[in-house]
């Protein structure tokens, strides 16, 4: 089942967003039915819910009630009251408390860049602000030098764990999605090169392209077997599978829990392949993985003194 957080028709503005059902080309509003479900049949009045995370942490974004839900519409014969044939999808989830992600996780990516392969997972971070969804622009500030794209296959944590064995790791997943770790390249060697932390080369405005959806782990099957790619103007750039990761989704999950407490809503983006490359404005970035769907970015200038607001 594939999940986005959409605007209906022409509207603009983020405090209207709902959750979605994507059926076929259509929209489900799900946060309206949501609702209804809870009032009509169980009796507890709820109020609507807009934020994946939220839903998430409040264990409401499960595929048995996804799906109890849409079967009590369909029996009422009432799915067609919420469905939206005109939307614009917005990034799936809002503000999670954590985006971890993953560097040189696949070893030809590991040698392109001219590092180790590495002997345990490289970690650091990316930040909610750089969060943008689908069709919104890239946007490069005037001399930042260049900025590259990486694809990457994003796992959303389904609730609050700590020390989790591999072996359980899937139990803790609510779904995936995919992530564009966008990179300002130059700034990163010229930080590394010194010796100081990369975060600003990770996140600023717009590098963290989202979405389109989350896919339920029922919809997705094997994660760790799924075709990645990336292509710029259509032209493919990274195309592996998921299968070449060198730390799989299980042991990155057991090693950030023996540390971190992982809570519902986090991203774990879990590095990306090899065939990394510069984007420059009036490129369109096409980031794609099998089961999940494509993630479409243009990349434009960023107008001299303006910040790109996500709005969401």
């Amino acid at each position: 089942m594939k999940i986005v957080r959409f605007l209906h028709g022409k509207d603009s503005s983020p405090a209207n967003a709902r959750i979605g059902i994507m059926l076929g080309a259509t929209v489900f509003d799900y946060s309206a039915a949501h609702q209804l479900y809870e009032r009509e049949v169980a009796g507890v009045q709820w109020p609507i819910i807009t934020d994946t995370v939220q839903l998430i942490r409040l264990g409401r974004f499960t595929s048995e009630l996804l799906n109890r839900i849409l079967d009590w519409m369909s029996d009422g014969d009432r799915l067609d009251e919420f469905m939206h044939p005109e939307y614009r999808l917005l990034p799936p989830l809002r503000r999670p408390d954590k985006i971890i992600a993953l560097a040189r996780n696949y070893a030809a990516h590991a040698r392109e860049t001219g590092s180790k392969v590495p002997t345990e997972p490289v970690v650091f971070c990316k930040t909610s602000h750089a969060i943008i969804g689908p069709d919104a622009p890239i946007e490069i500030p005037d001399g930042i030098g260049r900025v590259d794209h990486e694809v990457e296959l994003a796992v959303i944590i389904g609730d609050t764990v700590r020390e989790v064995r591999r072996e359980d790791a899937y139990r803790h997943v609510a779904g995936y999605t995919i992530l564009n770790d966008v990179t300002a390249r130059d700034l990163q060697k010229k930080a590394i090169a010194a010796a100081h932390p990369w975060y600003l080369s990770k996140n600023l405005d717009t590098f963290c392209p989202i979405g389109p959806c989350i896919v339920t782990p029922d919809a997705v099957g094997n994660p760790m077997d799924l075709a990645i790619e990336c292509q710029i103007n259509g032209e493919t750039r990274q195309k592996d599978r998921t299968s070449s990761m060198i730390f799989d989704i299980p042991v990155l999950i057991e090693y950030l829990s023996k540390l971190v407490t992982l809570e519902p809503g986090d991203v774990l983006a879990t590095g990306t392949p090899e065939g990394i490359g510069p984007i420059e404005p009036g490129d369109t970035v096409t980031c794609i993985i099998e089961n999940i769907g494509e993630l479409v970015n243009p990349v434009a200038e960023r107008a001299n003194g303006e910040k790109y607001l996500a709005g969401d």
